[in-house]
């Protein structure tokens, strides 16, 4: 039976403004995503008719992998191709995490992003991509970013995906603290109708320029202004890692991970090592491509 291993990557993101709510109760968007050198690793392993998922916690995940398989979002992927195609085989699928769980990282959306790429090769369905991309949409709004990977410009629901210049390449620190922190709910407490809007131009045209430093001025994200009052904690971390020698520092996501941009690996590896709380992770960004894989 064939065996593929899988690299399933995190993400940041270095800009988010929320335009607005949808009729669906979902988001429209605008975000500047990076893909990070964090990875879960998956195996996925041929097997007759069935879905079965298996978790294996890392002691860099945040606890909590005892998740029932059905909610799990890689075999939430595996049933839809499944179902949606009419497979009759199965497949089972070893997580490894390495990415701490609600945390704003993407772990989730990114291993079912994993999933679907590699159950197409897998089960030798030959999807092409924008197809594969109407079946991300249906899982998650972070899903399709992650079937491109690399550093993206995304729009919509997370749907509209523009690929931007690897340039330049970014050594990250992600502190982690120790707390869970529910999308949904910062969400439903974003007002948006007391919101005005930021507009992205500036930092794409520091990072077109590599001005790390810029950047790291124009970093933004709208959920800050929900997670940053509802959990203190994380704004500490954040005045901690600038206080640590970070050029900027944001949360990712919904929170509550949050990082810090370097200089060099030499400097992301020096503000690691002053940061005394919580799980850190010294990272680079990464360019978009097919997660590696061998039989």
């Amino acid at each position: 039976m064939k065996t593929l291993f899988l690299r399933s990557p995190a993400k940041l993101n270095l800009w988010l403004e929320v335009i607005e709510k949808r009729k669906d109760g979902y988001h429209n968007i605008e975000s500047i995503i990076d893909t990070v050198s964090l990875y879960d690793r998956i195996t996925l392993k041929e097997s007759p008719g069935r879905i079965e998922v298996s978790l294996i916690k890392n002691s860099a995940s945040v606890d909590g992998t005892g998740l029932p398989q059905e909610k799990n979002l890689a075999y939430q992927a595996a049933l839809l191709l499944k179902s949606e195609l009419k497979i009759n085989q199965g497949v089972r699928i070893k997580i490894e995490k390495h990415i701490p769980l609600s945390s704003g990282l993407g772990g989730g959306s990114s291993n079912a992003a994993t999933t679907l790429l590699g159950l197409n090769k897998l089960w030798r369905i030959n999807l092409p991509s924008e197809r594969l991309l109407g079946l991300a949409t249906k899982l998650g709004s972070d899903v399709p970013f992650f079937l491109k990977k690399g550093r993206c410009l995304v729009k919509g629901r997370g749907e509209m995906i523009f690929p931007l210049s690897p340039f330049p390449k970014i050594w990250y620190v992600i502190v982690v603290p120790e707390i869970r922190v529910s999308t949904e709910t910062v969400y439903h407490q974003l007002c948006l109708n007391l919101t005005k809007r930021k507009n992205r131009i500036k930092i794409l045209s520091a990072l077109d320029k590599g001005n790390l430093e810029k950047m790291g001025k124009y970093l933004f994200n709208r959920l800050e202004e929900v997670s940053l009052k509802k959990y203190p904690e994380i704004k500490d971390f954040k005045k901690t890692l600038r206080k640590s020698g970070a050029l900027g520092a944001l949360m990712s996501g919904s929170g509550g991970s949050l990082f810090g941009i370097a200089r060099s690996k030499e400097d992301a590896s020096g503000i690691a090592s002053r940061l005394k709380r919580g799980k850190v992770f010294v990272v680079e960004s990464k360019e978009g491509r097919d997660s590696d894989e061998q039989d």
